[in-house]
């Protein structure tokens, strides 16, 4: 990520800072942050396993608290025609 392009602010505030060859070769990763607040709000990942494309998505959300946490996911294989989502409802942090 040393060599990642940045754009932005967007319509919404949002910085991104992306990076290509991350891992393997032809990969990518798109991490945003909103510049006023400086949290991340989204990550895009491309990549591949097996030769198929690999494709991720993370949404974050802030609590009360400030802690930012991952409030939903999707990976799918769009070859495979696989898909995996992980969401987390009424996220608490108990003191």
């Amino acid at each position: 990520m040393d060599q990642a392009t940045t754009t932005g602010p967007d319509s919404n505030g949002w910085l991104q800072m992306t990076g290509n060859n991350v891992v393997v070769p032809r990969d990518t990763i798109t991490i945003s942050a909103d510049m006023a607040t400086k949290k991340t709000r989204r990550i895009t990942a491309t990549t591949f396993h097996e030769g198929d494309a690999v494709l991720v998505t993370a949404s974050f959300q802030t609590l009360s608290s400030v802690l930012v946490y991952m409030a939903c996911a999707e990976v799918t294989v769009p070859a495979r025609q696989m898909s995996l989502q992980v969401q987390n409802f009424n996220c608490n942090r108990n003191d």
